[in-house]
Order: C-alpha cells, then structure tokens, then sequence
C-alpha cells in the first residue's frame, strides 16, 4: 500500500453520533463502530488514502 500524502480528509458524523472503540484494519481499510442519534450501530468501512466510508453493518437498538 502506498504511502498516505496529502491532508486528512475528514470522517463526518450526524450531530450526536459518537465512535465506539473498537477499530480494526479490514484489507487496507479501516473498520470503525458508530452508534448513530437514533441508537443503532454501524461498522463503517473508510479508506484512508480519500476518506471514502463505506457502511458494513448496520444493527437496530
């Protein structure tokens, strides 16, 4: 994998949402939990090199 250049580009989240722990690297990617306003939890894919994300699993409260 390449190097990372460049600015961060930056992961936004709803107002209220909060980053569990609990992150993981998944075939280059980074694999972050989020419990959204709304009380469900999603494991969120993002690739650092442009900050696409990505959602993997979403769980209901």
């Amino acid at each position: 994998m390449a190097p990372l250049t460049g600015p961060a580009q930056p992961l936004i989240l709803p107002a209220g949402a909060e980053l569990l722990p609990g992150i993981a690297s998944v075939g280059g990617r980074i694999a972050l939990q989020v419990r959204q306003p709304d009380g469900q939890v999603q494991i969120l894919l993002v690739d650092p090199r442009d900050g696409a994300a990505t959602v993997l699993v979403t769980t209901t409260p």
